[in-house]
């Protein structure tokens, strides 16, 4: 349902829509309001103020492109905020609440009816816009055997349904400084997603980036894929990393260690296991998903 600070049933651009786009109007909280320029001010330098105001509060959910007021019909409160990428608007989204909605970038094809927005149209065949950025931006994290590798798709339903059999997860964008058995095994620990990990790997990357990428073999279930899958697809850890690009690993560097029976996620003799590059490799102690705190799932 669409929050009642806008009207969903339009079909212009700058108007609010069901489906996510990087673009919000959001009706500011009174703190903010009260941090507003003073009317005596020039307009532009009003303007000016509240761009840097929104930006200091709302690069927490991911870089802004532009913050402004909300235009024409708008109340004072109200403001737009461009993000430069869909994620950062939609967790936004989710903190503000009905505080906030997302605003349509693009003009209908002539004829459709009115509930244009309100539709979500079916996935697109090619990579999702967390893989593309990924893709484009550091290509050498796809690079195979020479040729550029387009991640394999998650098929949501799928999952659900249980007809997805694989396994194997490859997690690109991740900040290199995760990729340690330290820091990761935190991460799975809060989320208490560790009893759903039976091993994982750190894929090599090039000494100077910043990019790191892992390998994780995920327990016999596809609840489990599924659960893994959805914590990290497009989370950002850091309000300048990428959004996490998840897709099922091509050539998994898993299969010799952890094919042969792998336990149940249940089984207190079930460890998942961090490999390195020089062939060592580390154990995570099982623990239960109550000792787990810290992460929003």
């Amino acid at each position: 349902m669409v929050p009642s600070l806008l009207s969903s049933e339009v079909a212009a651009a700058g108007r609010a829509c069901v489906v996510p786009t990087s673009v919000i109007r959001l009706r500011l909280p009174q703190q903010l309001i009260n941090k507003r320029a003073v009317r005596s001010l020039d307009s532009a330098v009003q303007q000016a103020q509240m761009h840097l105001l929104l930006r200091a509060e709302l690069e927490g959910f991911g870089p802004v492109l532009k913050a402004t007021p909300g235009g024409d019909g708008s109340a004072e409160e109200e403001v737009e905020v461009r993000f430069f990428a869909v994620q950062s608007a939609m967790a936004a989204k989710d903190h503000f609440g009905n505080r906030c909605v997302f605003l349509s970038t693009i003009e209908p094809p002539p004829g459709l009816d009115s509930d244009f927005h309100s539709r979500m149209p079916d996935p697109p065949p090619g990579i999702t816009q967390s893989q593309k950025l990924a893709t484009e931006s550091l290509p050498g994290m796809v690079r195979q055997k020479g040729q550029l590798s387009i991640p394999n798709q998650l098929n949501w339903e799928a999952l659900a349904s249980g007809r997805e059999k694989r396994r194997d997860l490859l997690l690109r964008g991740l900040p290199r400084r995760l990729c340690n058995r330290v820091s990761f095994m935190q991460i799975l620990e809060e989320a208490g997603l560790s009893v759903h990990v039976v091993k994982m790997q750190a894929v090599a990357s090039k000494k100077v980036s910043q990019i790191g990428s892992m390998i994780l073999r995920v327990a016999d279930a596809s609840s489990s894929v599924g659960k893994v899958a959805r914590f990290f697809h497009g989370r950002q850890f850091g309000p300048r990393s990428l959004p996490v690009s998840v897709s099922f690993s091509e050539e998994s560097t898993c299969h010799t260690a952890c094919d042969p029976e792998l336990k149940s996620p249940n089984s207190a003799t079930t460890s998942p296991t961090l490999t390195y590059q020089d062939g060592s490799s580390f154990s995570f102690g099982r623990r239960t998903s109550s000792e787990f705190s810290g992460f929003d799932l």
